[in-house]
């Protein structure tokens, strides 16, 4: 699996995004080493994690080969989010499994169900930043 970024970019003193997507592509029950690495970076120096981290929301997804669907990866990942103090969402999850059947070679979704559930989960995730940021209600 190739890193998830060939070369760490330089850290601004503002982040740059308002929330977060964690997506984990998974062949074990296991979190991978190159997402929990891209958390370790992110969370350095430990003065930074809440201004990274903090409050912001977060929402993790993944796909796997096997029939679990990266549950035990995402289970691994909500006491670190909680712990960093990000606004974890919980009004949705994202499960692929036997993700060789969901995807073509080029990474397109051609299975319609999970297209669709993908389409939700994250209308729901956008609707919950958007409500964050706009404390008078949805728009």
């Amino acid at each position: 699996m190739p890193p998830i970024c060939p070369r760490w970019p330089k850290r601004s003193r503002k982040p740059r995004s308002s929330c977060s997507l964690a997506a984990e592509a998974s062949i074990s029950s296991l979190t991978t080493s190159s997402t929990k690495n891209a958390i370790d970076w992110l969370s350095r120096p430990a003065a930074d994690i809440s201004r990274v981290f903090g409050g912001k929301p977060v929402a993790i997804i993944g796909a796997s080969p096997g029939g679990f669907g990266t549950i035990f990866s995402q289970n691994a990942w909500l006491p670190v989010f909680r712990t960093l103090g990000a606004d974890l969402w919980a009004g949705g999850r994202m499960l692929v499994s036997r993700a060789g059947n969901v995807f073509d070679a080029s990474g397109t979704i051609v299975d319609n169900r999970i297209n669709d559930a993908l389409r939700k989960f994250l209308e729901g995730f956008v609707t919950h930043v958007r409500a964050r940021s706009n404390p008078e209600g949805p728009e």
